[in-house]
C-alpha cells in the first residue's frame, strides 16, 4: 500500500471497522446458538403441557417459524459481514486473509459446509415442529380451533422449509 493520506484514512477506518465486524460476527454466532436453545426449551415446555392439552402443543410451530426466520436472518448477516471483510478490507490490507481463506475453502466444497449448517440447525426447527404437531394430534379433540391451529402449523412447517431452501444461496 502506498503511504498516501487516503490510505492512512482507510487503515484508520479498518482499525475501527474490522474489530467491530468481527465482534458482530461473534455475537451473531452466539445468537444463532441461543435461538436453537430457545427452540428446544420451548419445545420441551410445549410437549410437557401438550401431553395433557394437545392445543398447547399446536401453538409451537408458528413460534418456531419466527425463531427459524430470525436464525436465517442472523446467518445471512453473518455471511454478509464475512463477504464484506473479504472483498472490501482484506483485498486492501496485507496480512488479513481469514475470510478470503474461508470463502476459498467453501468454494472447494461448493458451499456444502454452509448448507449443512443451515440444514442441521433448520432441521431442529422442522423436527420440533413436526413432533409437537404429532403430539398435538394425538391429544386434541376435533374442534374449529384445533383445525385452525393445524392449518397454521402445516403452513409454518412449509414456510420454515422454504425459508431454509432460499437461505442456501
Amino acid at each position: 500500500m502506498a503511504d498516501s493520506g487516503t490510505d492512512k484514512q482507510f487503515l484508520e477506518g479498518v482499525k475501527i471497522e474490522y474489530p467491530s465486524l468481527k465482534n458482530e460476527m461473534i455475537k451473531r454466532i452466539e445468537l444463532r446458538q441461543q435461538l436453537i436453545s430457545i427452540a428446544l426449551t420451548i419445545t420441551g415446555v410445549m410437549l410437557g403441557f401438550g401431553v395433557n392439552n394437545g392445543l398447547i402443543a399446536l401453538i409451537y410451530p408458528p413460534l418456531a417459524l419466527f425463531l427459524a426466520v430470525t436464525w436465517i436472518q442472523n446467518d445471512t448477516r453473518l455471511h454478509d459481514a464475512g463477504k464484506y471483510i473479504m472483498e472490501k478490507i482484506e483485498t486492501r490490507v496485507p496480512g488479513l486473509n481469514w475470510e478470503t481463506y474461508v470463502q476459498k475453502e467453501r468454494g472447494k466444497t461448493e458451499n456444502t459446509k454452509r448448507q449443512r449448517t443451515i440444514w442441521s440447525h433448520g432441521g431442529i426447527f422442522i423436527f420440533t415442529q413436526l413432533i409437537t404437531i404429532l403430539v398435538g394430534c394425538f391429544r386434541i379433540t376435533i374442534s374449529p380451533m384445533a383445525i385452525v391451529l393445524l392449518v397454521i402449523d402445516f403452513i409454518s412447517v412449509i414456510l420454515v422449509f422454504l425459508s431454509l431452501r432460499s437461505a442456501r444461496r
